[in-house]
């Protein structure tokens, strides 16, 4: 009988898997800051930093044909 080598590398997230990617560059400060941020409630600087980017109410960069073609919502104050 085989034995399955134990999977490497940090277990898959919940729901969708994440495909895309996006760089940022920021400061030593910036990124020490965020990690402990991000520390502290016991999460990923990545998903620290979604939910930030998520729950921000900003003004529409997206135009509505842009939203029509990639099938995006448009935030409102209802959704936080």
């Amino acid at each position: 009988m085989t034995r399955k080598k134990p999977r490497r590398g940090r277990p898959a997230r919940a729901g969708k898997a994440a495909t895309e990617r996006i760089e940022l560059r920021v400061t030593k400060l910036e990124r020490a800051a965020w990690e402990h941020e991000a520390a502290k409630r016991g999460m990923s600087v990545s998903e620290w930093i979604r939910r930030c980017c998520s729950s921000k109410v900003i003004e529409d960069p997206v135009g509505d044909e842009l939203r029509a073609k990639y099938g995006t919502a448009r935030a409102t104050s209802e959704d936080e």
